[in-house]
């Protein structure tokens, strides 16, 4: 996994993740080393959950996941998109 500098102070100031409900803005962060170097991942719930929360974020259900991702897209903060039916955002 391709390893990523984050600009905390654009991160800290953006009107985007300002938009996303306040439990979700620190998981931005969190689940930014999913991107590959083309700045896609797989984007199921069930993969994001159990790559980056079932080991350590007990508190983290598939659902919570799930509707996280869905307030990034509402924001514009994530691009999904299907290619050979898996899910991909970027």
């Amino acid at each position: 996994m391709p390893k990523r500098v984050v600009d905390g102070d654009a991160l800290w100031v953006s009107e985007k993740l300002e938009s996303v409900e306040e439990k979700f803005r620190a998981e931005f962060a969190w689940i930014l080393p999913l991107a590959q170097n083309n700045g896609c991942f797989e984007s199921t719930a069930m993969v994001v959950w159990r790559t980056a929360y079932a080991a350590l974020r007990d508190a983290w259900s598939k659902k919570d996941v799930a509707d996280m991702l869905d307030a990034f897209e509402a924001a514009k903060m994530l691009f999904r998109f299907k290619v050979d039916g898996k899910e991909y955002g970027c």
